[in-house]
């Protein structure tokens, strides 16, 4: 995890000034279908969509961009390890958004790719371990340090994959509102079942048109999962 540095986006905010929360549904099949149809991962899937998306925001407000820089955590679970819990490690990388939806998706399946099975994973775990060791108050000043600069951050949890039910109810839906870490947003994708959930986590003093970028996210998985046709390309 490379030192803070100074983030893509001109609309990352300067100051917090609050927080705002959106939705949006997919269904998981047709993220499967276009991960199986392009050759690529469901969450290389997530994370093209995510990029268009906020391509489109910044246009809408006159902002041009092509690459952000995102944080995304990546497992690092082995089979061996106990049931239960997480094991990952985040990952920082600068990422192209271009117009194109095949060739964005073809990017960022190189860039995820490589990054797993990046020696420097190891490291991060390492450090991440030592500072589980720290007391509370350094960890945040430490951690909050090295993760400033990034423009958003991006994070795909399998939820169930069967029926399951919560005090009696059986769970249809499932968000996640995880913390932007101090970038301008947090994008997170929960699957349930054939549900596949997103909540938006907004800082409004970098993204004070909430429903202009769920409207601009909705768009770009509309235009990701096109790729599923019979007549889609297939990532090399």
């Amino acid at each position: 995890l490379a030192p803070a540095r100074r983030p893509l986006s001109p609309l990352w905010p300067q100051r917090s000034l609050g927080r705002r929360f959106e939705v949006l549904d997919l269904a998981t099949s047709a993220l499967h279908d276009t991960a199986e149809a392009t050759g690529t991962t469901v969450n290389d899937v997530f994370v093209t969509a995510v990029l268009g998306g906020l391509r489109g925001y910044h246009e809408q407000h006159g902002a041009a961009v092509d690459r952000l820089r995102l944080l995304m955590p990546i497992s690092v679970r082995d089979p061996r390890d106990p049931a239960g819990g997480n094991r990952f490690v985040p990952a920082r990388f600068v990422v192209r958004a271009g117009r194109d939806p095949l060739d964005r998706l073809r990017h960022v399946h190189a860039e995820a790719q490589a990054w797993k099975h990046a020696p420097s994973l190891a490291l991060n775990e390492i450090l991440a371990a030592g500072l589980d060791a720290l007391p509370p108050q350094l960890v945040t000043v430490v951690w909050g340090g090295l993760l400033k600069g990034d423009d958003a951050v991006v994070t795909n949890v399998p939820g169930p994959v069967t029926d399951t039910a919560l005090a009696g109810a059986r769970l249809e839906r499932l968000y996640a509102f995880s913390p932007p870490s101090g970038a301008a947003l947090n994008v997170s994708l929960v699957t349930v079942g054939d549900n596949a959930c997103l909540g938006l986590n907004l800082d409004t003093a970098a993204v004070p048109d909430a429903e202009i970028l769920r409207t601009c996210v909705a768009a770009a998985f509309d235009e990701v999962l096109a790729l599923a046709a019979p007549t889609s390309r297939v990532v090399a």
